[in-house]
């Protein structure tokens, strides 16, 4: 194999841009979870809570996928009141994969219901910027980052030992472009 073959190179590019793309996001989450280490507690007061479930169908059948909750709260921080309704700083939406979540749901329940303040995190730099929960997510990441580095060097080698050099280098062009326009913003949303 002395030419370039588009198809493997697409699929040089895939196994290149979507761990890379993957390793991004988890390292900005990693930051961003660090970071909240800052934020200082304060009392809230919770104004709605709804928690619902997420049913979805495929190969496998119906059933439900994930469970997620939907929440308003109230702080105070300095003399200015503010408005809530972000449970953790990895819900978009709000989805409650993480036991941590679902346990949360009860007392944020009850907790509307008897009047009874709710402890509310605040970015001290932004203090518009509050969660109700730390994210339970710093040691799942790490392992998350070496799987997925491990797995962008391993895989392609063991599945495309064939694949020519001149596939390989339009393949590496074409995942390098593909997270450029993931941090152009360009294709942020598809992830």
């Amino acid at each position: 194999m002395h030419s370039l073959n588009f198809g493997d190179a697409l699929v040089v590019a895939l196994f290149i841009a979507i761990p890379i793309l993957a390793i991004h996001s988890a390292i900005s989450l990693l930051l961003r979870a660090r970071s909240l280490r800052a934020w200082k507690a304060v009392e809230g007061y919770v104004d709605y809570v709804h928690d619902y479930t997420i049913n979805g169908s495929g190969s496998y059948g119906q059933g439900t996928i994930g469970t997620g909750i939907e929440v308003e709260y109230r702080y105070v921080y300095g003399a200015t009141e503010f408005k809530g309704s972000s449970v953790s700083i990895v819900d978009l939406p709000p989805r409650l994969w993480a036991t941590q979540y679902r346990e949360l749901v009860p007392d944020l329940k009850a907790a509307y219901t008897a009047k009874k303040s709710v402890p509310v995190f605040v970015n001290p730099t932004k203090p518009q910027q509050a969660v109700l929960a730390m994210p339970p997510v710093t040691s799942q990441l790490r392992s998350c980052v070496f799987a997925l580095f491990a797995a962008s060097i391993l895989v392609p080698s063991l599945f495309l030992r064939e694949t020519s050099a001149a596939t390989w280098a339009c393949g590496v062009g074409l995942g390098a472009l593909i997270y450029l326009l993931f941090l152009a913003g360009i294709l942020s949303t598809a992830f």
